[in-house]
């Protein structure tokens, strides 16, 4: 529970406890002036005491459904960040296949282009003979500072502090070679992840939000 929440709380129960210990004295008054006294079984102490103890009682049990909620939301956030998109074999073809399974430190995904064609991403460093025998297959490839696990990497350390850093979301961009963070403004502070900003591999968007998702 946020603490303005347990603080309005708290006052509530200040106001209401005030007001019955109010009544009781002026019942009480009432009643000394006739015949018969009748004074109020519950003392002002008592129900502040039960007052207490059920407000209480209602910010545990808050707390608990939060915290539990907090739980699942975390535990499908590490599924989303340990996924591996890759993995199941899902390939337009062997070529790109066998470049993510043989040379995966030059691998950074594929994207579907304008034209519908897949285009695989390479980084700069691939040697020649790997681009000869993709070329040699009719395989359209550009090359791209970042490999796939320098970005997943970044979107992992990015995506483990989203809530943190008040980002929206944070998703993989194939087609950019960049991890990109969608902010609900500018005056969101991006100083913990500047220095990936200034490398050129997280880029920054103001948008709406949008679900936690690889693209």
């Amino acid at each position: 529970m946020e603490y303005v929440h347990i603080g309005s709380l708290m006052i509530a129960v200040v106001i209401i406890g005030l007001l019955y210990w109010l009544k009781y004295y002026h019942d009480l008054n009432a009643s000394l002036k006739t015949d018969r006294y009748r004074i109020p079984k519950i003392t002002p102490f008592t129900f502040g005491m039960v007052l207490l103890l059920i407000s209480l009682i209602s910010v545990a049990t808050y707390s608990l459904i939060r915290v539990n909620a907090l739980e699942n939301e975390n535990g499908i956030l590490m599924k989303e960040l340990e996924f591996e998109r890759f993995d199941d074999g899902d390939f337009p073809n062997g070529y790109f296949k066998k470049v993510y399974e043989e040379h995966n430190m030059y691998f950074s995904g594929f994207y579907l282009d304008d034209n519908g064609h897949y285009i695989l991403c390479l980084t700069s460093d691939v040697p020649s003979d790997l681009t000869d025998y993709l070329t040699s297959g009719d395989v359209q490839f550009i090359k791209v500072p970042f490999s796939y696990a320098q970005l997943k990497e970044v979107f992992k350390i990015i995506g483990m502090n989203i809530q943190e850093y008040n980002f929206i979301s944070v998703a993989l961009n194939m087609r950019d070679n960049t991890v990109r963070v969608t902010i609900i403004d500018d005056s969101i502070d991006l100083s913990y992840i500047q220095s990936y900003i200034d490398e050129g591999i997280v880029t920054v968007r103001i948008g709406e939000e949008v679900v936690f998702v690889n693209e």
